[in-house]
């Protein structure tokens, strides 16, 4: 007769403690943001990348309704920097992260990363981080 060391109550609570831990590495489902403009925007996802110039965090945001609106990037840089300082900067200290620079990309359609889709509008724009807010980097 095989005897376990670990009483019924030790095993349920381990259990619960795996279901909490599985529960914590999936990423919460991404909610809409709702912009200046009047667009909505869904978190696609987020990149992070160092090199030689530093630290970059990628964050890419899917606005359907620029499918349907022929815009100029000044047009979208509202919403660009909005995004970049009440979303990107925020998540960024919740990930415990810090970057040199931030890109955030906004896209009709959720295509991946490095896709080049001509019929599909996207729109990015890199902002260095200065005192805690997002300072766009002119080229």
């Amino acid at each position: 007769m095989t005897t376990s060391r670990y009483s019924p109550l030790v095993v349920m609570a381990f259990g619960l403690l795996s279901a909490s831990v599985a529960a914590q590495e999936t990423p919460p489902p991404a909610r809409p943001l709702h912009l200046a403009s009047g667009r909505v925007a869904t978190l696609i996802e987020t990149i992070w990348e160092s090199g030689s110039e530093g630290t970059l965090g990628r964050y890419r945001f899917l606005v359907a309704a620029i499918a349907n609106e022929a815009l100029s990037l000044a047009e979208v840089e509202a919403d660009l920097l909005q995004l970049c300082r009440e979303q990107a900067i925020p998540a960024a200290q919740v990930e415990g992260r810090t970057a040199d620079q931030l890109v955030i990309s906004m896209s009709a359609e959720a295509i991946a990363f490095g896709d080049t889709r001509p019929d599909v509008p996207q729109y990015f724009e890199t902002f260095a981080l200065q005192d805690g807010d997002c300072m766009m980097v002119e080229f």
